[in-house]
């Protein structure tokens, strides 16, 4: 059941921006710093690859793959708890700083094991919906093609798999919401472990995953202002996203410990 006592998504975006407010600077580099270091292996590659594309063969590229792959596995763990703690961090007003971004290492063990369970969780849910949604596609080809011809069914499938394609990114971005708490609660109770901080996760997001998913959608217009300002844009939408994500995780959690207080009291 969603939680009711809850600011509304709109009065959760206007906190984040107060919040954002005399702090842009260090959110946009600390934000900057994140991507950097998440993606310095890859980005590395590819200009290595753009300077000596020759001599860059199929064993190299599989080599470089395989280990930009592990690299990422190592690293996004600890860093995305940095990422979350700096917000977390900015929007309780509590000693906010770049080298948040860094708190993450100091957990590696348990910010490793996070980042792991919920590669493979999010792969197997997309494989279970990926698979039914291409033979539904695959067999509703076949009889659009045999019962209308080529042209009608071009016409057809492109429609048919735009939508099937947004239902099953939707059906997939639900399900994995409900992980999404899971670093912010890491962060505050770090002693119970990886399991059972995504285990806690998946009950704190119980009822709240459809305020989550519009909290994202009402970004839309954001994403496309990104777009049109070639990505410069996202430099400061993503710290406004990521403030607004942190301020939902501290309304979720108030609300649920106010809850529990009160059926304490009943008893």
């Amino acid at each position: 059941m969603e939680d009711t006592n809850v600011l509304s998504n709109s009065e959760i975006k206007s906190k984040a921006k107060k919040a954002l407010n005399g702090n842009w600077i260090v959110a946009v580099i600390t934000f900057i710093i994140y991507n950097i270091i998440t993606n310095s292996i890859s980005i590395g590659y590819n200009v290595y690859k753009f300077k000596n594309f020759s001599a860059v063969n199929e064993n190299t590229d599989l080599g470089i793959t395989i280990t930009i792959f592990i690299a990422a596995l190592i690293l996004k763990g600890p860093m995305t708890y940095g990422l979350r703690r700096f917000f977390i961090n900015l929007v309780r007003n509590e000693n906010y700083k770049i080298e948040n971004i860094f708190e993450g290492f100091k957990y590696f063990g348990g910010t490793f094991i996070i980042n792991i369970v919920l590669f493979i969780y999010g792969f197997l849910i997309s494989l279970a919906i990926f698979i039914p949604f291409i033979i539904i596609i695959v067999a509703t080809s076949i009889t659009s093609f045999s019962l209308h011809g080529l042209a009608t069914n071009n016409m057809f499938l492109t429609a048919f798999v735009i939508i099937l394609v947004i239902s099953m990114y939707l059906i997939i971005t639900i399900i994995l919401l409900r992980y999404s708490m899971t670093y912010y609660i890491y962060i505050d109770n770090p002693e119970i472990g990886a399991m059972k901080a995504i285990k806690e996760s998946v009950l704190m997001m119980d009822g709240n995953k459809t305020k989550l998913l519009l909290l994202y959608l009402s970004f839309i217009l954001w994403y496309i202002l990104g777009i049109f300002t070639l990505g410069i844009g996202f430099l400061w939408i993503f710290p406004y996203i990521n403030t607004s994500i942190a301020i939902f995780y501290d309304e979720i959690k108030n609300s649920k410990l106010n809850d529990d207080s009160k059926e304490i009291e009943i008893i």
